[in-house]
Order: C-alpha cells, then sequence, then structure tokens
C-alpha cells in the first residue's frame, strides 16, 4: 500500500509517496515540516492474549519508523537521478577542433603554392635579362626587359615558356632599344664638362654659347632658331656646354615631367645637328620628344656623355639626314620608331 502525501509548509509543498505501513508523524526531508499522518495510519491490531516484551515492542517500533523515514529518502534520490539530464558529450568540439585545423591547413597549403608559383613566372620574366638565361638566343637591335645593352649589339629575343609577351600601351608603340655599346647605360653617368684646353674656347665664346642655350631653351619663334644656328655654327667648341645641360635637366626638371623632355628634346635636337654619332654609329635615329618614356630620354642623355668621355667626339661625322641618308642606306638602316610610349 503506498500513499502521496503533501507537505504542509506552503514555501515548500514537497511531496512524498509512503509506501508500507504510515507512520502516525513524518518530519519532512526538505524543510523540516512536522507532518501528522495520524488520519493514514492503519487501524489497531486485536489485542494479542500475550503481550510481546517491552524489549521487543521497542525494537520492532524503532525499525518500522527507521524504514518509513528511509523509504521517501530513498525514493526522492531515485526520482531526483531520473529526471536528471545525461552527463554531456565533448564529442562535438573534438570534431569541431578537427575541421579548424583541416580548414588552416588547406589555407597554408594554398598560400604557399601560389607562392611558389608566382616565383615561377617572376623567374620566367628575368630569364630573359641579360646575364640571368645562359643560352637564350640572341637577336640584334632588340631591348632587353630591363632596357639595358648587351655587348656586341645582341639583345635575347627568344620568348621563355611561361612568360608572357609585353603589349604595347594605349599610349603607342614601346620605345625603340638603347643602341649596342661595350659599356652598360645604367653605368654612364651624367656631368658637367669643361672643353679641352686643345679647342681653345675664349671666354667670349663661352658667354655666347652660355646666351645662345639660354634663349634655345627658353624663348620661343624665330630667336630660338637663330640661337640654335649660334650653337651648331660653333660645333665641337659647344658640344660640352651643350652635353652638360642633360645633368641641369636631370637635377631640376627631370626627365619624369614634360617640361623637362621639351628642353632634352631642344638639346638632343642641337647636338644632331652638330655631328651624326647616334645615328651613324649606333643606328639610333629616334630623338627625344614631349612624349617620350623618361628612361628612353635618359638613355640618349647617357649616350652623348658616353660620345664625350670615351672621345668619340673627335671622329668627326656628318649630321644625319633622313631625305638624302635614309635613301642611300635604305638596306643598313633600320626603320625609325617613335620614342613615345613604352616604359613610362
Amino acid at each position: 500500500m503506498s500513499q502521496e502525501v503533501l507537505c504542509p509548509n506552503p514555501s515548500c509543498g514537497k511531496k512524498y509517496r509512503l509506501q508500507g505501513e504510515i507512520p502516525a508523524e513524518f518530519t519532512c526531508t526538505k524543510c523540516g515540516q512536522t507532518m501528522d499522518l495520524s488520519a493514514f495510519a492503519p487501524a489497531p491490531a486485536p489485542k494479542q492474549t500475550g503481550a510481546p516484551s517491552t524489549r521487543s515492542a521497542r525494537r520492532g517500533g524503532s525499525t518500522r519508523g527507521s524504514r518509513s523515514r528511509r523509504e521517501p529518502e530513498e525514493e526522492e534520490d531515485e526520482g531526483r537521478a531520473r529526471f536528471q539530464p545525461p552527463p554531456k558529450s565533448n564529442a562535438g568540439l573534438i570534431w569541431a577542433g578537427v575541421g579548424v585545423l583541416l580548414l588552416l591547413f588547406v589555407l597554408v597549403y594554398a598560400v604557399v603554392t601560389n607562392k611558389a608559383t608566382e616565383d615561377e613566372r617572376n623567374a620566367a620574366k628575368l630569364a630573359g635579362t641579360p646575364g640571368t638565361a645562359p643560352g637564350v638566343p640572341l637577336t640584334p637591335g632588340l631591348p632587353t626587359p630591363a632596357g639595358d645593352v648587351v655587348p656586341g649589339g645582341l639583345q635575347p629575343s627568344a620568348v621563355v615558356p611561361g612568360m608572357t609577351p609585353a603589349v604595347p600601351g594605349p599610349s603607342g608603340p614601346p620605345d625603340p632599344a638603347p643602341p649596342p655599346s661595350s659599356t652598360r647605360l645604367s653605368s654612364i653617368a651624367l656631368r658637367v664638362w669643361d672643353p679641352p684646353a686643345e679647342l681653345n674656347v675664349t671666354a667670349d665664346e663661352k658667354e655666347r654659347i652660355e646666351r645662345a642655350l639660354d634663349t634655345a631653351l627658353n624663348d620661343t619663334g624665330r630667336a630660338v632658331q637663330e640661337a640654335q644656328a649660334v650653337l651648331v655654327g660653333l660645333g665641337r667648341k659647344s658640344i660640352w656646354r651643350v652635353v652638360s645641360q642633360f645633368k641641369h635637366i636631370q637635377d631640376t626638371d627631370t626627365f619624369e615631367k614634360r617640361p623637362g623632355l621639351v628642353k632634352a628634346m631642344v638639346v638632343d635636337r642641337i647636338l644632331r645637328s652638330i655631328d651624326g654619332y647616334l645615328e651613324r654609329s649606333l643606328k639610333v635615329l629616334d630623338r627625344i620628344n614631349p612624349e617620350s618614356s623618361p628612361d628612353w630620354a635618359t638613355n640618349v642623355a647617357r649616350r652623348w656623355n658616353s660620345w664625350l668621355e670615351k672621345g668619340a667626339w673627335k671622329n668627326e661625322q656628318k649630321p644625319w639626314d633622313p631625305r638624302v641618308d635614309m635613301q642611300d642606306e635604305a638596306g643598313d638602316v633600320p626603320t625609325p620608331r617613335s620614342g613615345a610610349g613604352g616604359g613610362r
């Protein structure tokens, strides 16, 4: 027989299911409230002819009371264990950690692979530079990727596998290659020159050269033509001061801006009107113009400085006239190309 009882304490209200013999009183294990259960007590047993001994009665009563008190407590513990949530599992966290590690590995592998591919592409591009790809066929007259010159007029022309050919930009075709020389252009520095004593340049001539050069670079109209004619007429005596003007342009206006390129164009034109060294010896027919790239203008200026440094100025050559010389040497002279666009 079982009986459900409720703790009379309103703030507690704990329920108990009592089984077996119900005691007359029961103490709530939660709040300590004493409950009167006499109404649920069984009817008194009939009298026995022989009363049990006092010791047996005490032992029996004590056993029933303790069992009655233990049974609700055990039932409460069983109910509490029954409704407790199952222990949490760490399997989800473990799999999440494994997934994160796999993702990191994939990302690292992708970055390393992409870096290796990029390095291979860069190495392929650099393979066309002189000194970095031995055994590559060379062709005269073609530019190197770095704009440097290979001795003997040989330039790499083979296309390296994986290398993307250069495509001219919308501003025009690339600049022509610098002419061949036994000295790398990058090692030639622009400088200010003094005329050698053998030319006997007088103070009056130096003053005329300065005035004429200033007018040619900063004036307009007919005065410019007259000033250029004065410098061309002085010939070898004026070339030292005219070539030195490239250094002034580099330090002030620079070859990066249009004003500097315009002045460099005037200087180049004056020198070509005095001597045909660039066209006849180096086959450089393209002149500096306002649309030239800074690299091209700088290389032409270096060529004129090398002309003085090596003493090639002593071997006077007739200025180049395209209307005459292009017809006389059509088979030996390369077709002129514009110095604008590429390398800007």
